[in-house]
């Protein structure tokens, strides 16, 4: 008798378990977060009512689910300049890399997104009009 695997190869498929992570990532993100100014909290909350509406419409209105992962990067990618961590940097990367895997969004739609999310922090992070967040003094 051939030796048979405990559980099967797959046991849910690939795009719950993508929405599964993607979704802890976003909650693990928030939840770390160390973000003094309450409007930048209010762009994450739009960016994550955003992931969860994708991950609500995924299935029946994929271009709706896809516009709205391009809204729930663009947001936190416009403030990496203000940012007191990392968190808006990796709010608009999650949506991004699920984009990206999306089969029903063409690969121009994917690299202008893309390149609009890296327009949009380049330009938050140099432009000297933006105020930082201030930054805690590292202990000795």
């Amino acid at each position: 008798m051939p030796n048979r695997p405990l559980l099967p190869d797959t046991i849910a498929p690939s795009w719950l378990v993508v929405q599964v992570l993607g979704t802890l990532f976003v909650a693990g993100t928030l939840l770390t977060a160390r973000e003094p100014d309450p409007w930048i909290w209010a762009a994450y909350g739009v960016s994550s009512a955003c992931w969860l509406g994708f991950v609500v419409l995924a299935s029946r209105r994929p271009k709706t689910a896809a516009a709205l992962l391009a809204v729930a990067g663009a947001l936190p990618a416009a403030l990496v300049g203000r940012a007191a961590d990392s968190s808006a940097i990796l709010m608009a990367v999650i949506p991004l890399g699920r984009l990206a895997a999306l089969t029903t969004v063409g690969v121009g739609a994917i690299v202008g997104v893309g390149l609009l999310e890296m327009a949009l922090a380049v330009t938050a992070h140099l432009s000297p009009a933006t105020p930082r967040a201030p930054r805690s003094p590292t202990p000795p």
